[in-house]
């Protein structure tokens, strides 16, 4: 599964790039290049994202049910097709 965040990258004061991502708080990267500096913020949302998951999965009852869902992005296929058939669900309402 992809998923897209904002990076928002500025010039750090003693050279090179720091950033953060606002959707990920505590999530931050720098480097010497915008690249290395975007890297090192795809690892730091990994860790933060990897590391909460675990957290909540501890803590979950054994009769909790895990179950998966997706994220479609406007304008796709698969959206143009759950939208339809959120319609024809709707149509058939009494």
């Amino acid at each position: 599964m992809k998923a897209e965040f904002t990076a928002i990258i500025e010039p750090a004061p003693e050279g090179g790039y720091w950033a953060i991502c606002p959707e990920v708080p505590g999530a931050n990267g720098q480097g010497e290049t915008i690249e290395e500096t975007k890297e090192s913020l795809r690892s730091a949302i990994e860790l933060l994202l990897e590391d909460r998951r675990a957290d909540v999965f501890r803590g979950l009852p054994k009769d909790a049910i895990r179950d998966k869902v997706e994220r479609y992005h406007r304008g796709s296929p698969e959206a143009h097709r759950s939208q339809r058939a959120a319609g024809a669900e709707d149509s058939q309402a009494p």
